[in-house]
């Protein structure tokens, strides 16, 4: 990064930009069916082949607090930056060696 003179790190991007989704799906009306594609609810039998990663589980990886906790603290907006200011300050420390 130092080389290519790059400011941004790539994975803090992709974390603001997963956990700002997360709050906004948070906030919309419970008959959406992208809540139920986050959460998932949907129908149907198990795939096959290895299970993938869940989304959800980087969400609660960051943040270190339950889905239901943390979509209940999505609808207020001075709350959703804190979290995820706190998110990508924890992972700055653990990334470079800090924490």
């Amino acid at each position: 990064m130092k080389r290519l003179n790059i400011k941004k790190d790539l994975m803090q991007a992709v974390m603001r930009r997963k956990l700002g989704l997360f709050g906004h799906v948070c906030r919309m009306r419970n008959n959406r069916n992208i809540k139920d594609v986050m959460t998932g609810m949907m129908e149907g039998t198990e795939r096959r082949g290895r299970p993938c990663g869940e989304w959800m589980f980087d969400i609660t990886d960051w943040c270190q607090t339950d889905v239901h906790i943390l979509s209940l603290l999505a609808q207020d907006i001075d709350t959703r930056e804190m979290i995820i200011t706190n998110a990508l300050d924890t992972y700055r420390l653990c990334a470079h060696g800090l924490g």
